[in-house]
């Protein structure tokens, strides 16, 4: 019956034989990643230091290993980077745009941090310290710095260089809530004043038939209060409104006013009208 075949990553039986230089040699047969089994050996002046030798040097041959014939474990950061920039040139999936957006990202947050390290020192405590400090910075930046390294890391996985990736278990980013800026009821009418005079859009009867004017300040003021927001109140040239009609109760309807028939009442004249019983 033959000898069951060593599982990839694994070797056999180690033997150990002084030589004739007074060394001891210890060796082993060891499957590597290709499947082929290969012979490894090492000395020392004792036969357990030959035995250690030849462990460590077990320990160091890599279960995987890159298709691409020259990355490995062992190939610094900026290798896999450049290699991986190639990558995604020959799929041509992204936009230009994005790939240079990438480059960066790459060259400006995360090389010069990962620049002297090799691929088998990248692991998830230093990687999630990375995104940690970047998100001091900036939430942006973390977020950039993580997609960038992410992506990297997963091709070397991807093409058999790492066993692993680091970065599927650094702890998730968590943005501060953000309040969105609100304009102001007064700023709000600033901007409809301005729409007014400065765009000549003068007054348009938007969801309504007609424009509504008022030949009472304090009906008007009423009128428009019934929104909640501070009132403006324009004075109105009958020459500039079109189809000016009045159907009652101190009410006019107008098709439209342009802005050359509109003047600004002032702070102080308003505050009279609005203190008047």
């Amino acid at each position: 019956m033959s000898r069951p075949r060593l599982v990839i990553g694994t070797f056999g039986d180690i033997t150990v034989r002084i030589m004739p230089s007074g060394q001891f040699m210890a060796r082993t047969m060891y499957r590597d990643w290709d499947g082929q089994g290969r012979q490894v050996q090492a000395t020392g002046n004792t036969a357990k230091a030959a035995e250690r030798a030849l462990k460590g040097k077990l320990s160091e041959r890599n279960l995987l290993q890159p298709s691409n014939g020259h990355l490995t474990p062992d190939s610094p950061f900026p290798d896999l980077v450049k290699y991986w920039l190639d990558d995604i040139d020959a799929e041509g999936r992204i936009s230009k745009t994005t790939r240079n957006l990438y480059e960066r990202n790459m060259r400006t947050l995360v090389l010069p941090v990962f620049q002297y390290l090799t691929l088998r020192e990248i692991g998830v405590v230093r990687c999630d310290q990375f995104i940690k400090q970047m998100a001091k910075l900036s939430y942006s930046r973390a977020k950039q710095s993580r997609v960038v390294l992410r992506l990297a890391l997963e091709l070397a996985v991807r093409h058999e260089i790492l066993p692993t990736n680091p970065m599927d278990h650094v702890a998730r980013l968590h943005r501060e809530p953000h309040i969105p800026d609100a304009l102001t009821a007064v700023e709000v009418n600033k901007i409809r004043l301005a729409s007014i005079f400065e765009a000549r859009a003068g007054l348009r009867p938007m969801s309504r038939l007609y424009v509504h004017l008022s030949d009472n300040p304090k009906a008007a003021i009423l009128a428009g209060a019934r929104r909640g927001a501070p009132v403006q109140l324009l004075r109105v040239d009958p020459k500039g409104a079109s189809g000016l009609v009045f159907v009652g109760a101190n009410t006019w309807l107008a098709t439209a006013v342009k802005s050359t028939g509109l003047s600004v009442m002032t702070v102080v004249e308003q505050v009279a009208l609005e203190a008047e019983d």
